[in-house]
């Protein structure tokens, strides 16, 4: 599998023993380990790079580019089974005034993986809101995101644990949740 083409691993790679994964993440190309690295979601990179010594775990972070080997080290931070390294850091804020028509723009020019929902942020940064892909598509145009814009329904901290994440998707019938 270390000598397939990436298209090929990301293919087979959920379904491999965290011990073969790192086994097989080892004997990789640095080329590979790169383009792995970078297309995995971001919590599983960090999972991966979890298992490693320091040694190697430093030689795989930097072959990467700068954002990328920043997130996987900020989700490194964090304890494993916090909501801090299981997030994907990798979601945008929307301005509350941005268009309807302007925010379906910037998701297409961001090719965005599996959004189920957009979340607004006010002007300093601070998530206020959120808005279903669904309220999206069938929205008007030109109508602002606050205009469709919903109350949040739960939010976590980075520290907070896995069981509390999971008690909030389940008690909120929730698709994703915001780590803020």
């Amino acid at each position: 599998l270390a000598r397939q083409p990436l298209h090929a691993v990301l293919a087979v790679w959920p379904y491999l023993s965290g011990d073969a994964a790192e086994q097989i993440f080892q004997a990789m190309s640095e080329r590979l380990a790169r383009g792995l690295l970078t297309e995995l979601e971001p919590a599983h990179a960090a999972a991966l790079l979890g298992r490693l010594d320091n040694d190697t775990r430093a030689a795989r972070l930097a072959l990467l580019h700068d954002n990328t080997r920043k997130e996987l080290e900020l989700l490194l931070t964090f304890p494993a089974d916090a909501a801090g390294h299981l997030m994907d850091p990798r979601v945008s804020g929307f301005r509350h005034g941005m268009t309807v028509g302007e925010a379906e723009a910037r998701l297409r020019m961001q090719k965005a993986r599996r959004v189920n929902e957009l979340y607004v942020v006010d002007d300093e940064q601070r998530l206020e809101a959120r808005v279903p892909l669904q309220d999206l598509a069938i929205a008007d145009p030109k109508q602002t995101l606050a205009a469709i814009a919903r109350p949040l329904l739960a939010v976590v901290s980075p520290v907070s644990t896995r069981d509390e994440v999971v008690e909030l998707l389940e008690q909120h019938k929730l698709a994703s949740l915001p780590v803020v």
